[in-house]
């Protein structure tokens, strides 16, 4: 897949069933569901989540420690997931997100 980069990775797991998600700062003024929805995004970032059914949206907050972000469902309920440590020699990412 010489030359495809991130976007052969991208197609790689959309074709195994994962769902790419986005990144968004968490704001504590909107309620759960509105950051499910991703509500204080611009227009185009809720653009392309609503091109892509079932993808998550995760919020990075400095209130969390380092290494952990926040998945907010339509329910109102939350969890907290724990992202991969960047290689020390690489500095990238060795694992997935868990949740």
């Amino acid at each position: 897949m010489a030359g495809a980069g991130g976007a052969g990775r991208r197609a790689a797991l959309a074709a195994s069933g994962h769902r790419l998600g986005l990144l968004l700062p968490d704001d504590d003024a909107l309620e759960p569901a509105a950051k499910a929805r991703a509500d204080d995004a611009p227009a185009p970032i809720r653009r392309l989540l609503a091109a892509r059914p079932g993808s998550p949206v995760l919020r990075w907050s400095a209130k969390l420690a380092n290494y952990y972000l926040r998945r907010y469902y339509a329910d109102g309920t939350a969890q907290t997931c724990r992202s991969p440590r960047p290689s020390p020699a690489s500095r990238t990412a060795t694992s997935r997100a868990t949740c």
